[in-house]
Order: C-alpha cells, then structure tokens, then sequence
C-alpha cells in the first residue's frame, strides 16, 4: 500500500513525503521534503520587509512491527533511520520606507543548524483495524545546549 501524502501551514510552509507499507506491517520511509517561506511587510515605525528560508529532506527507512493484544491495547515496536540535509537560508532584511536612501537598511542572518543530535523516540497506536489507525509518540532531540521536546498524535485514515 502507498500513501502520498502533503501539508501546509498558515506560515507558507509546505511539506511532501511518500511512504510505502507491506501486509505485513513492515514499512519503507522513502522520503520528505520541507520547505518554510516567510514574508511580511510592515508600516513606517517598523521594518518593511522581513523574510526566512528553510528546506530540509529527510531520506531514511524504518521498519515496523506492530501486534494486537488480547487485552485491547496494541504494541507497535519499530527501528528507524532518517538522514537529513538541510539548506538554510534564515535571514531579515530591515529598512525604515521613510529612509529613502537606504540607509539604515540592514541584513541579519539567522543560526545554522545544530551538529551532533541524537533524536530519541518512543510511540504506541492507541486504535488500529483495518483502515484507521491513531497512535501517540514522544520525541526528544538534544545537543550542546540544545533540548527539543516533541508530543503528537497522529490520525491515519487508508483509502
């Protein structure tokens, strides 16, 4: 079974991926592409263009085991390996529209990415049958004075 699937946000953010699932529950991530855009123009007192770039691609494989139980509850044990690449441009043009000349026109780049970060996951799919499923995960990302912490849950309809 293949699922294509994309979403967008309110802050021009945009993100395509494809995932490709077996019978027996076993699953190959095949790739995600992620792209952020920002933009925004302000009045006299502020500044008139404000603007930010991202992409990322996230290529990786995992696999998945999932059980029922008698109890009702399931178990979903699984591995998985993501390779990321990022491109990123995060930068903020200021200029005042009353300064003519340009010259309190200025650019501020935005931080580079941290190196050296272990993510940690763990989730469990509280409702699976046949074409829907609804599972809860937890993720941790850490590095030199870096900590991100993550909490979703996630709804899957088949068609």
């Amino acid at each position: 079974m293949a699922t294509v699937w994309m979403s967008f946000t309110p802050a021009s953010q945009a993100a395509i991926g494809t995932e490709i699932s077996t019978a027996e529950g076993q699953s190959s991530f095949i790739g995600l592409f992620d792209t952020v855009a920002i933009t925004s123009t302000g009045s006299v007192a502020s500044p008139t263009s404000n603007a930010l770039s991202f992409q990322s691609v996230n290529m990786g494989t995992f696999t998945n085991n999932g059980t029922f139980m008698s109890s009702g509850s399931n178990s979903n044990d699984s591995c998985m390996y993501i390779d990321n690449s990022s491109s990123v441009d995060l930068f903020s043009n200021n200029g005042y529209v009353a300064d003519v000349q340009g010259e309190t026109r200025f650019t501020s780049f935005g931080a580079m990415p941290v190196s050296d970060t272990a993510d940690i996951g763990a989730g469990v799919a509280l409702v699976q049958n046949d074409d829907l499923s609804l599972s809860a995960r937890y993720d941790l990302s850490t590095a030199p004075h870096f900590d991100a912490q993550a909490i979703s849950l996630r709804l899957r309809k088949t068609f």
